[in-house]
């Protein structure tokens, strides 16, 4: 049936999970298809921490595994998770070697997704799959879109407390209603605009070091409309 490309929008803790599980979210490119996949908390780090750009002093696992590949002047192709049997993914690598030939490599989606992130590979579904263990995610409906709040005039000496009122508000509205408040965040001067993204930055940060990665994810999302 073909395999269907997919993106990762998000890794979250997750409440029905055993401890310490998160959730690793992959939404259909072009379409309103989900995955979800329980991963440990090791794999969901390396993944965030892609997702935000955040790079540590020495290379971690999934970075030396990389560094190890492009050393021996292979690349990473594409990831394709493949299989569910007794409720645990299934995944591949595709490799190529110096030479050009082409491997297959069997591996844990987490550890699959986290490396093709970090060589800058794409991921795929077997369409099969999607169908089977993926769900629907209905486009929201349309809500009122609500003015931006105003940025505090103490914000330089308060970042803390604006910076949280200001994630309050965002969290407070639906996804339509926040799509507006970027959209006009947007157009602040760029004087004003640089402070938030400085708030913003010293919270994603703080957000990561709390494994906190659903309110990262919200933050990084809104650094990249403001930049």
């Amino acid at each position: 049936m073909g395999r269907v490309e997919m993106e990762v929008v998000a890794v979250r803790r997750d409440p029905f999970g055993p401890d310490g599980a998160f959730a690793l979210i992959l939404d259909e490119k072009g379409g309103h298809r989900r995955l979800k996949i329980i991963i440990a908390h090791a794999e969901a780090q390396a993944i965030a921490m892609e997702l935000e750009k955040y790079t540590f002093r020495r290379p971690l696992t999934h970075d030396l595994l990389v560094n190890i590949v492009h050393t021996l002047e292979a690349r990473v192709l594409e990831l394709t998770i493949h299989k569910l049997e007794d409720n645990t993914f299934f995944a591949y690598l595709l490799l190529e070697s110096a030479t050009g030939q082409v491997l297959e490599i069997d591996c844990r989606p987490s550890d699959g997704v986290a490396i093709a992130l970090k060589a800058r590979a794409s991921i795929y579904c077997e369409e099969e799959l999607l169908e089977m263990a993926g769900t629907t995610v209905e486009p929201e409906e349309e809500e009122p879109q609500e003015a931006p709040p105003s940025p505090p005039s103490e914000a330089a000496s308060h970042p803390q407390s604006s910076f949280q009122q200001f994630i309050d508000t965002l969290l407070r509205t639906g996804s339509q209603s926040m799509e507006a408040l970027i959209e006009k965040l947007a157009q602040l001067p760029a004087e004003r605009k640089q402070e938030l993204t400085g708030l913003l930055g010293k919270m994603l940060r703080e957000a990561i070091q709390q494994e906190n990665y659903e309110l990262a994810a919200q933050i990084r999302d809104i650094i990249q409309r403001l930049s």
